[in-house]
Parts: C-alpha cells; sequence; structure tokens
C-alpha cells in the first residue's frame, strides 16, 4: 500500500472530534515463526488510541468531549478515516463516528 503522506518524529494532536489511532494489524504465526498479516477478515479493524482531540461545539454552546483517551484499544468500522505513516507505523485519522467499540482489558488480536 502506498501512503500519500510519511512524515519522521512527529506527534500529531487531532482536531476537534478525531483521534489518531496506530492499526493492530491481526496476525496469524506459522510453525516456522513467520508472521502472515490477515487483512481479509471481517469487515472491523482494532487499533490502539495515540491522540484525541478536544471535542466539539454542540448546538447549544457547550463543549461536548470524546470518551477515548490515549492508550485505549479501539475497534472501527472498514474504510474509515485517513491513513499515514509516522516513523514506518501506519496511524489513521478518525472521526469520533466511526468508532463502533472500546475494548477494556487486554488485547489479544489473532490469538
Amino acid at each position: 500500500m502506498s501512503f500519500p503522506m510519511t512524515v519522521k518524529n512527529a506527534k500529531l494532536k487531532p482536531l476537534y472530534d478525531r483521534l489518531v489511532i496506530e492499526k493492530i494489524v491481526e496476525s496469524e504465526v506459522t510453525k516456522s515463526g513467520l508472521i502472515i498479516p490477515n487483512f481479509s477478515k471481517g469487515d472491523a479493524y482494532y487499533g490502539r488510541v495515540l491522540a484525541v482531540g478536544k471535542g466539539f461545539r454542540k448546538a447549544d454552546g457547550s463543549m461536548h468531549s470524546l470518551a477515548y483517551k490515549p492508550g485505549d484499544c479501539v475497534l472501527y468500522g472498514k474504510d474509515c478515516g485517513t491513513s499515514f505513516m509516522v516513523d514506518g507505523v501506519e496511524q489513521i485519522l478518525l472521526h469520533d463516528d466511526d468508532v463502533l467499540a472500546v475494548y477494556s482489558g487486554e488485547l489479544n488480536v489473532g490469538r
């Protein structure tokens, strides 16, 4: 996959109701120890929240903050957000509405 935006040594601060996540790729480990990423299972993906915007202003003028914090593991829909690379790691900028669920506890994807 080619990425139109690649940056180095950057820390992004998302605006308003957006969040930056690090994509967690589901993978399978063969008997010989070869890791095979699996991009075709299901329509949802996993990620770890790296940064969160301040929220958005409601019609009455009050601020609505987001329900996520850095370190949370989230499930988001297929084809959501904008992918980019930071220091060789794929990150995704998502809207608050793109997140389907927040995981509590340990997330073991592909195990």
